[in-house]
């Protein structure tokens, strides 16, 4: 029962994290279409969120709510989430374009221009 439990505790956080935006925005860059935006957008967003990160911790410092530790946390953990995609896009472009070149050539054989 403990088990079945947790199963379903990480299935609902898994759902509800799925739906994050900056979980969605990740997801729409991965895809073929917006591999060529993952790069500009992951340089961008990096420093964006360190930056806030570090405003969150300067407020910290100055006495603020301690909920704000969550902020910062959630700032660090995107920041991250993008960076790993800044270097995981190059890879992923890589591929494709390999992929779609062996399918070029592939159907250029099977279909030979006269």
């Amino acid at each position: 029962m403990l088990f079945t439990l947790s199963v379903r505790l990480a299935a609902t956080i898994h759902n509800l994290l799925r739906a994050a935006p900056t979980n969605r925005l990740i997801s729409v860059l991965r895809t073929p279409r917006g591999l060529n935006w993952a790069l500009p957008t992951s340089l961008a967003l990096v420093p964006i969120y360190v930056f806030l990160a570090s405003m969150a911790t300067t407020l910290l410092e100055s006495g603020g709510p301690g909920w704000v530790n969550l902020v910062v946390l959630t700032c660090i953990w995107n920041a991250i989430k993008f960076a790993g995609l800044a270097l995981l896009s190059p890879c992923l472009l890589v591929r494709r374009r390999a992929f779609h070149d062996q399918m070029d050539l592939m159907s250029s054989e099977i279909f030979p221009s006269s």
